[in-house]
């Protein structure tokens, strides 16, 4: 048609806001109506069905919720006019065909050098005004020069006002095993009437997307990516032609990932988040992204970290073609730090009683898989010292008194030092770096979600970090009270316990240092001692005065309940706790002050109570690679490991340490298949081959 102004409609993403959402995008319009000459320009609209597709652009095309229309029309020298267009099915100057509707009018145009704005509306005029509450639908604006002899014809190609971005995935993960790995974000934007917006170079966008990349727990390793080309960490989509996508290069560190927010002008913003799968291990028989094992003695503990992937999606850990090659146990999977910033899973992998090849275990997040290829050759076995499977190792240097003991991230194990101060690390071939700190006397350690060491100091009332890069303090925390039992919780923080003449508290520190306390208010003189997980919560040990040794469970935000009620105290007095792989059970240590040496079996669905008698007092408990629970004791003549099958917990054994009048505290299993031992007053490590 001539002298026809043809709207072409645009590609939509954003939400609007409502009542004068549209004012905010739309240019200035005059305030005066010009006394210049004037040519009247005739403009045919043409309203699609609410049925067609977006695909059926053509220059007459605007969005189907189109009613109203204001073209708005500015000379060079100063002239201007403005028209209002009532574009509705019941409109004087539309006519409907099949649904579509064809509006034709006369617009008023200085005779000059002209520039044209038209905005779509959702909603009709009234009185010849266009409502505050209407929301723009598209945008346009050209240059044209309007003479007395114009006869030509004006195209306009309508830009869609997004109003909703329309992200066809919010999360996606990809395996972190160093290959470069690419991800399309895929978006299908829509104008507020919810129609799909179309837009070519001359129909842009009217409020184009922007893509901001953010990184966590690393940088340099993710990169957006526009119509094939890496542009860093900002893109800005104009058109629907435009290509997004995020690229990757296979490294990083477990909870590493990135998150893109897309955002436009009056439009709520959405994010993507892609997540690297990470599959980890502190075992040196993890290596390459496979798993060499040696028999049943040996376990290699997992973790599978993703950066802000949603907790709905579960882990899954499964072995195919394992029989006596491999077996899983301790899966738990789909656990977070409170803020959901790290997805956490863990499993250990256990060696058969043969060797063999094919075997391959399988984790997935429901997204991605990572495939370990696992093989098995038993080991014979060793003696170590004086006939013994114990084999002893000195610390150097003065008189160190090692307390507790934990495998290391790093594949070494790191033991606290009760009279030098600080902490030590001894590799498994018997190599020790001892790492003296300022003001410190440990007692309890573990490893944080965040890879370092954590320690409870009593004497400094303090929570310490300590770094497993170099063995240097990272940060301490100061408690109400004297920590004495330190885990890490289901939620990625450092839980403890702090106790104090009859009072007691329980708390966490978070990887980034945010301490949180709360009061044992459920006994009356409560005396927090060791600390566990145990599920998606934490138990730990209350030597209440007045009513008896209890166990008490803490939620992870911050919720006490007793978990001992039938029977309602516990036997013996309780020292330290540790889970069975499997969680079925707790087992609890009965320290010094016991009046039977014993240990006991804690049923975690019932809450009944086994106590099997040993012949030392036990000090310290840890579960071994293939779910069997060590135990250190104290006797009149020195120290003993015994070793509690789970199948059988009577029929267990006890070994005694080859040194004379040893005393065994700390106990952990290492990433070599032993059982590592603390010798407190021998400045000695043990470690124990099963």
């Amino acid at each position: 048609m001539k002298r026809r102004i043809a709207a072409l409609l645009a590609i939509s993403l954003l939400s609007a806001c409502g009542g004068g959402g549209g004012s905010s995008v739309l240019p200035s319009a005059p305030s005066h109506q010009s006394s210049a000459p004037t040519k009247g320009v005739k403009m045919t609209l043409v309203i699609p069905p609410p049925s067609s597709s977006s695909s059926a652009k053509r220059p007459a095309y605007i969005s189907p919720s189109a009613l109203g229309a204001q073209v708005t029309v500015t000379g060079a020298g100063g002239g201007s006019a403005q028209t209002v267009l009532d574009l509705s099915s019941s409109s004087t100057i539309c006519s409907t065909t099949n649904g579509q509707r064809n509006c034709a009018a006369n617009v008023t145009a200085p005779i000059d050098n002209d520039t044209f704005v038209v905005a779509i509306y959702d909603t009709a005029p009234v009185n010849g005004v266009i409502p505050a509450t209407a929301h723009v639908l598209g945008l346009s604006a050209m240059t044209q020069t309007i003479t007395p002899t114009f006869t030509g014809s004006l195209v306009i190609a309508v830009g869609g006002v997004i109003s909703n971005i329309g992200l066809q995935s919010t999360f996606l993960s990809v395996p972190a095993n160093g290959q470069p790995q690419s991800v399309g974000i895929a978006v299908n934007p829509t104008d507020f009437g919810n129609n799909p917006i179309v837009s070519g170079s001359a129909s842009a966008y009217a409020n184009p997307i922007t893509a901001t990349l953010t990184e966590t727990g690393g940088s340099g390793h993710l990169s957006l990516v526009l119509n094939g080309a890496n542009v860093g960490a900002t893109a800005t989509l104009k058109q629907t032609t435009d290509t997004l996508a995020i690229a990757y290069d296979g490294g990083g560190s477990a909870g590493y990932g990135g998150t893109i927010a897309l955002t436009a002008a009056n439009a709520t913003s959405e994010s993507f988040v892609l997540a690297p799968m990470y599959l980890t291990s502190t075992s040196p028989y993890y290596a390459s992204g496979s798993l060499g094992l040696l028999g049943p003695t040996l376990g290699v503990p997992f973790t599978v970290t993703e950066a802000n992937a949603p907790l709905s999606n579960a882990y899954t850990a499964i072995a195919t073609g394992c029989t006596n090659v491999a077996t899983l146990s301790g899966v738990y999977m789909g656990l977070s730090n409170p803020n959901g910033s790290v997805k956490i899973g863990t499993f250990t992998a256990t060696g058969g009683t043969t060797g063999g090849t094919g075997c391959s275990i399988s984790v997935s997040d429901g997204i991605t898989s990572i495939a370990i290829p696992t093989t098995n050759t038993p080991s014979q076995g060793s003696v170590g010292l004086s006939g013994q499977s114990i084999a002893e190792y000195v610390l150097p240097g003065g008189s160190p008194a090692p307390y507790a003991i934990v495998a290391g991230p790093d594949g070494r194990m790191w033991y606290s030092d009760f009279n030098s101060g600080g902490v030590g690390t001894i590799t498994t071939s018997g190599s020790v770096t001892p790492y003296v700190l300022p003001d410190a006397t440990y007692g309890a350690l573990t490893v944080g979600s965040d890879g370092n060491i954590w320690g409870a100091d009593a004497n400094m009332v303090t929570i310490d970090k300590i770094f497993t890069s170099n063995g240097a303090l990272a940060a301490q925390y100061h408690t109400s009270y004297g920590p004495v039992g330190i885990t890490n919780g289901p939620d990625g923080n450092v839980w403890f316990t702090e106790s104090s003449s009859g009072s007691g508290k329980v708390g966490y520190v978070t990887p980034g240092g945010t301490l949180t306390e709360f009061g044992v208010y459920v006994d009356s003189s409560p005396s927090p001692a060791g600390i566990a997980t145990v599920g998606s919560n934490l138990w730990f040990c209350d030597d209440a005065a007045i009513t008896g040794t209890v166990i008490d469970q803490v939620t992870t935000s911050g919720t006490i309940t007793r978990v001992t009620t039938s029977p309602a105290t516990l036997p013996q007095p309780c020292n330290t706790l540790a889970v069975e792989p499997d969680g079925q059970y707790v087992w609890a240590t009965t320290g010094q002050s016991a009046t039977l040496p014993s240990i006991m079996r804690i049923n975690v669905s019932t809450g009944a109570v086994d106590q099997y008698t040993l012949t030392g007092k036990s000090q310290y408990v840890t579960a071994g690679p293939d779910g069997t629970m060590y135990v250190t004791e104290k006797t009149a003549s020195g120290a003993m490991i015994a070793e509690i099958p789970q199948s059988a917990p009577s029929s267990f054994k006890e070994i005694a340490v080859p040194t004379s009048g040893a005393t065994a505290y700390g106990v952990a299993a290492g990433p070599d298949g032993r059982i590592w031992f603390a010798e407190y007053n021998e400045s000695k490590i043990g470690a124990l081959s099963p």
